[in-house]
């Protein structure tokens, strides 16, 4: 069970970093503050409607186009697009302290299209969000819904949400994702029951 729960943790890390709302089905509109930024969501269209501050809604707005190709990435099981998105200085701090480098996170990444056999529902907000040049920081909260094999053979529903702080880099070949890390408001159901990570 220690290694089901770092195992979704690390899901938390590639999923949950990297997915925008996909339910065509979802038609109510959610309006996020982002600092001063209002953003206007319907399914998986994103409007940012505050003129205020440019650098900052034009960033956003091409993360959400980054989003949206990852999503479908991951509905395809597309490991290359999905690795083209990462910066190759990529860093990850899990809570355990442990730290993942940029060659384990691809690893990671393989392993898990592997078990995921469905997508079921996926959603992120951005709650906060700093812009600084060509770099942007921001809050994301994250929901994944999916049905998953496990290393048993076992296959199960699995839904993990967690807020966490995300460094994206703006580069010549697009924007990258350089860290993730301040993962916290952590929490995981698997077949509707939560899991207990320090359950043998």
């Amino acid at each position: 069970m220690r290694n089901l729960s770092l195992a979704i943790t690390i899901t938390f890390l590639l999923l949950g970093v990297n997915i925008l709302t996909t339910n065509a089905q979802e038609l109510q509109q959610r309006l996020v503050e982002v600092e001063q930024t209002k953003i206007k969501s319907k399914g998986n269209v994103v409007r940012i409607v505050n003129k205020s501050k440019p650098l900052l809604n034009a960033a956003l707005a091409e993360l959400q186009t980054v989003f949206a190709a990852r999503i479908e990435a991951y509905a395809k099981k597309d490991y290359d697009t999905l690795v083209s998105q990462i910066s190759p200085d990529f860093s990850a701090a899990l809570p355990n302290g442990q730290t993942l480098n940029y060659e384990q996170i691809k690893t990671y990444m393989r392993r898990n299209l592997d078990r995921f056999i469905s997508i079921e529902s996926q959603s992120i907000t951005i709650e906060n969000a700093m812009v600084n040049g060509n770099e942007a920081v921001i809050d994301a909260r994250q929901t994944v819904s999916r049905t998953q094999k496990f290393a048993d053979g076992s296959v199960h529903n699995v839904v993990t949400s967690v807020l966490q702080q995300e460094t994206w880099v703006k580069t010549a070949n697009g924007w990258k994702l350089k860290s993730v890390g301040s993962e916290r408001e952590q929490s995981t159901l698997v077949d509707g029951k939560p899991l207990n990570p320090n359950k043998p």
